[in-house]
């Protein structure tokens, strides 16, 4: 379960509008105090490490406000990436999306809160459903989070990181001795463990399940929903041209809610000294046209391929953004592919 307060880049495309998810990310970072404990956590080298039969596509998170003296300050190098091939989730023929976000080119970030956020998720052929969320942070936080989308039965499965605790200290007291501090594994939740996540290894010398149920819930707004990466990846091929307006329903660990993406207008777009002719977009909550309880803004190349540019928000005393870097819009306009479509059979 996500903790109130806790990093959760998970939602970064468009949750983050109701969550706050790069704010947090902007808190947490800036307003240490002091350096965490020196660690060493793996590499990922996310502007390089491309993977096969996928778009990649790199990106720098960044902040400015008062906090940075209303200066661009780059937090964490971020890298969206959309198959181009099926692989199978029960029986269902499914693609995969994923986010990833690393501190580690960055010192002052890297020494107050490293981070190794990812977030993955599976979902139909047709991009109308989502299945699957896997949340992990292997950085400072260490958790990871898996909701199943369980449309069959109506209802959200939520799972966690079996968690290796220590119990509270007692203290001294005038009639008893010194109460040590134990540790002990969690115990198992209400649920049985499903069969699809029992690839992670096993704890406790190998007699504990990596995961245990956390909750589950029932879908209250029963509809076709997607997760956010999806939502991109939809808003990408849809002709704005033809329907300046368009609404996608948005699953996020345990709740559905419609977003509204309108064009604004088009408008040239600069990054480093490369030009390029971009569509505005504005996402809001559909309950909330206005955008009072929060909003984004979104730019998409105008050109086939509909790269997205920059996602920009408010934060405290300031924005976020997540903007492509110059070699990656580069390579996007030289590979020239198009919008991600997930229609080939995996060859294992």
């Amino acid at each position: 379960m996500v903790t109130k307060g806790r990093i959760n880049l998970a939602k970064i495309l468009m949750v983050f509008i109701r969550h706050k998810i790069l704010i947090s990310l902007a808190l947490v970072v800036l307003t240490q105090l002091a350096p965490v404990q020196a660690e060493e956590f793996q590499r990922w080298d996310l502007l390089n490490n491309k993977p096969e039969h996928a778009e990649h596509l790199a990106y720098h998170l960044a902040y400015r406000g008062f906090l940075t003296g209303f200066n661009w300050m780059d937090l964490a190098d971020v890298a969206f990436i959309s198959s181009y091939q099926q692989t199978e989730f029960l029986g269902n023929k499914v693609c995969a999306s994923s986010m990833r976000a690393s501190t580690e080119n960055y010192g002052f970030a890297e020494n107050l809160h490293p981070i190794r956020y990812q977030w993955q998720s599976l979902s139909n052929t047709s991009l109308d459903h989502t299945y699957l969320l896997d949340i992990s942070d292997v950085g400072k936080s260490d958790n990871h989070n898996v909701t199943w989308v369980d449309w069959d039965d109506e209802k959200f499965r939520r799972y966690r990181k079996r968690q290796y605790r220590q119990t509270e200290s007692e203290g001294w007291s005038f009639d008893s001795d010194y109460q040590e501090e134990e540790w002990y594994w969690e115990q198992d939740g209400r649920e049985k463990i499903p069969d699809f996540l029992s690839q992670f290894p096993p704890v406790n010398e190998g007699s504990m399940t990596y995961f245990i149920h956390d909750d589950t819930k029932p879908i209250e707004n029963m509809m076709p929903a997607v997760d956010p990466l999806v939502m991109v990846r939809r808003a990408r091929g849809h002709d704005f041209d033809q329907q300046p307006s368009m609404q996608v329903a948005v699953v996020a660990e345990d709740e559905i809610e419609q977003f509204q993406i309108t064009l604004l207008g088009k408008e040239d777009y600069v990054v480093g000294e490369t030009t390029v002719s971009a569509l505005k977009l504005k996402s809001v909550m559909a309950e909330d046209p206005e955008g009072k309880e929060g909003w984004m803004m979104v730019w998409l190349t105008d050109d086939d391929a509909r790269v997205p540019l920059n996602f920009q928000v408010e934060a405290p005393f300031g924005k976020m953004r997540v903007q492509i870097t110059e070699q990656s819009l580069k390579q996007a306009q030289e590979n020239n592919n198009g919008v991600p479509v997930c229609a080939k059979v995996r060859q294992d």
